[in-house]
């Protein structure tokens, strides 16, 4: 925690001079540009700290009953603006009989926005960006596939998409942590993460956990605490 303040908080300091130099209306355009692309690098930095972070540390167990429909529509909500600005279409094929899965809810939707913000990257020049999710009970597993409309990824890179700092987008265009993060907690989980096609030869990721026993043991999480679906 002190590691990410002290890197963090300067951070923070830099885009907030940086943003209130924007405010200004007689700006030089050329000054304007500059301070842009600081702006842009300072958060880049800010989220290449995070994903470090996250990808080192090892955090206590949290246990609790989710309900995978809940975790799309939280996604969706954390990156509302993004898919409004791209127009994308969202096809949403939930489940409304769905069963609850033991998870960590916010793990788990830190899976699905990593796997989000992957297909907008990946659909950002399409004239109809399409995005879809589909949640279905099979046997003792819950599903979740995620799909896009984009290029794809080349068969040639299929066998390290999971590999940590491995990055299938151009220098200085993410971490190469995402997938490697998503993985491991899937894999925390007890479940299981895999690539396919999607339908129109875009990307297509599919989530499958263990369905929630009925003896379930919720851990580190307190009642209140808990997500509900509405």
């Amino acid at each position: 925690m002190l590691f990410r303040s002290e890197l963090c908080n300067p951070l923070a300091v830099v885009n907030g001079y940086v943003e209130l130099l924007l405010e200004r209306r007689e700006l030089d355009p050329n000054v304007k540009t500059q301070l842009q692309k600081m702006k842009f690098e300072s958060n880049r930095a800010s989220k290449l700290v995070k994903n470090f972070l996250t990808y080192a540390r090892q955090r206590p167990a949290r246990r609790e009953l989710v309900n995978l429909n809940d975790v799309v529509q939280r996604a969706l909500d954390v990156r509302a603006l993004e898919l409004r600005d791209l127009c994308a279409q969202i096809v949403l094929n939930l489940d409304a009989a769905l069963p609850k899965t033991l998870a960590d809810f916010d793990q788990v939707q830190q899976i699905l926005v990593n796997l989000v913000h992957n297909s907008l990257q990946a659909i950002g020049n399409k004239k109809m960006p399409r995005l879809t999710f589909t949640t279905f009970a099979l046997d003792e597993t819950v599903v979740l596939k995620v799909e896009d409309n984009g290029p794809g990824i080349p068969k040639e890179l299929l066998d390290r998409i999971f590999e940590p700092f491995f990055a299938t987008k151009p220098a200085g265009v993410g971490t190469g942590l995402g997938l490697s993060i998503a993985h491991r907690l899937m894999t925390e989980h007890n479940g299981r993460m895999y690539y396919t096609t999607s339908s129109d030869g875009g990307a297509a990721f599919v989530l499958e956990f263990p369905r929630a026993t009925p003896d379930a043991k919720i851990e580190g999480v307190t009642r209140s605490e808990e997500h509900t679906s509405e």
